[in-house]
């Protein structure tokens, strides 16, 4: 079975609709998502949609992660660690305010505008994500007002 994942990111912004890096792994713009379209998303199942409150604005890419044939590493392992791996890039590169924040079973754009007066409502399955746990550090600095952009410190490397 193949297993893919749409990961929310922020500050991530990308000249085209789509860009594929390499196989296994895209970046998409998605549509704007309002608060209302994140209360959708809470009761199909995301728990942690207030959360994202605050920052909903500047979520506007999301990147795919799939199994494609030519890997050969085990299922579901390695869909969603390619996109941590992506992030890690990003860091890399000082790209610190660009940070994977929720993951789905299916895009984003789902929810994205379904609230809007006079939109055609779409079927939309349980939500199948959640708020990524190596980003909610950065979410609590947000909220008590520090900037996005800061410097990196592991808590591991001594």
């Amino acid at each position: 079975m193949q297993e893919k994942y749409y990961v929310l990111f922020v500050n991530l912004p990308i000249e085209h609709e789509q860009e594929e890096l390499f196989p296994g792994l895209l970046i998409k713009k998605i549509a704007p998502i309002s608060v209302f379209d994140l209360a959708l998303a809470g009761s199909k199942g995301f728990r942690e949609w207030a959360v994202l409150e605050p920052i909903i604005n500047h979520c506007t890419t999301e990147v795919v992660s799939w199994d494609t044939p030519e890997l050969t590493t085990p299922s579901g392992y390695d869909a969603l660690n390619r996109i941590w791996l992506f992030s890690v890039m990003l860091i890399l590169n000082n790209m610190l305010d660009q940070i994977p924040i929720a993951f789905n079973g299916f895009s984003w754009n789902v929810f994205a505008g379904q609230t809007k007066p006079g939109t055609s409502q779409k079927q939309i399955n349980n939500f199948s994500g959640g708020i990524l746990d190596f980003t909610l550090k950065w979410l609590f600095d947000i909220f008590n007002g520090e900037l996005m952009r800061q410097e990196v410190k592991f808590s591991a490397m001594k």
